[in-house]
């Protein structure tokens, strides 16, 4: 008696429909297959330049807030060595997942290492770029990390994944955040 594997001669194209649905499941469902934070490439709870996915559910893994004296800061690490703080004011919570409803304005306060003028994108569910309400360079405050500050206003209009990207000369960093309504 002879086994055969039983796709053995099947032609290659009757997996490419099955093939297709998979990876364009793995795509809208998680953020960060296989990047840094999946490796363990950054300290515990900070968001990583890797995390890419977008969709009508939340980020997995959203980024956290860290307490930062009676506020909830973000914290991320990009590429070129970009390190990325960012105060969030207008939330309630200290820690926890980076949830923001698409209600309200959020200002917050950015600290970012590496060179050069600071572009902040908005990248929502559908894929598509948003500019900040506002962004604006900063003097010396009492926030006290590395790099330079500026002073944002976000607005997540849509329910879903967002990330929040912010770029310099020197490298970029991504922050995916969940907004609902």
């Amino acid at each position: 008696m002879r086994c055969r594997t039983r796709y053995a001669h099947a032609p290659a194209t009757r997996y490419a429909a099955p093939l297709a649905s998979v990876l364009a499941l793995s795509l809208t469902t998680g953020c960060d297959s296989g990047g840094e934070a999946a490796k363990g490439g950054g300290p515990p709870g900070t968001a990583t330049s890797r995390a890419t996915a977008t969709g009508t559910g939340g980020c997995r893994p959203a980024a956290s807030l860290h307490p930062y004296r009676g506020v909830g800061e973000l914290r991320a690490e990009g590429t070129g060595g970009l390190r990325v703080w960012g105060l969030v004011f207008q939330e309630t919570r200290e820690s926890g997942p980076a949830t923001f409803t698409t209600r309200d304005d959020y200002k917050i306060v950015w600290r970012v290492t590496g060179t050069g003028p600071l572009r902040l994108t908005l990248i929502g569910p559908d894929g598509r770029t948003r500019r900040p309400e506002r962004l604006e360079a900063h003097g010396d405050s009492s926030y006290r990390r590395p790099g330079d500050e500026w002073g944002s206003g976000l607005r997540f209009p849509t329910p879903g994944c967002w990330h929040i990207r912010l770029t310099r000369t020197t490298g970029t960093a991504d922050i995916p955040v969940t907004a609902v309504r």
